[in-house]
């Protein structure tokens, strides 16, 4: 919301600490408070996972390696999503899943679903560079 406010509505931000900024801090605590736990909350599923699959491990064998590489990613690529839901979430206001669906949108919109899957395509690829190796 302050940068939307600053690229937006240059003079309303015109110090350092201003109106817009204590509405920014506001708006995260109270009404977007939700939609950052959501996307905090499903990161913390997964690294839930990939540590409960470490301290049940009783030998590092191939299934287990390739389970931590699988979880890896999808930490991973819930990190790299919630990087933008919570950009969008901060400029429009809008709740978590509503967010991640219109950044999804836009992004379809605008043909950058191909970046966006080379950049997960790269990530997959050095974790099965890596086990490979």
């Amino acid at each position: 919301s302050m940068i939307g406010t600053w690229w937006y509505a240059p003079t309303d931000a015109n110090s350092c600490w201003d109106d817009g900024l204590n509405q920014t801090i506001w708006h995260s605590l109270t009404y977007n408070f939700g939609s950052i736990c959501m996307g905090s909350l499903l990161v913390a599923l997964v690294q839930g996972l990939k540590y409960l699959l470490r301290s049940l491990r009783q030998s590092f064998d191939c299934c287990d390696c390739i389970l931590d590489c699988c979880l890896t990613c999808i930490e991973d690529m819930v990190q790299y999503f919630n990087s933008w839901a919570y950009t969008y979430i901060g400029i429009h206001g809008d709740s978590y899943f509503t967010s991640g669906r219109k950044v999804m949108t836009l992004f379809d919109q605008l043909g950058w679903d191909g970046i966006i899957n080379d950049e997960l395509a790269s990530v997959v690829l050095w974790f099965l560079k890596i086990t490979i190796a």
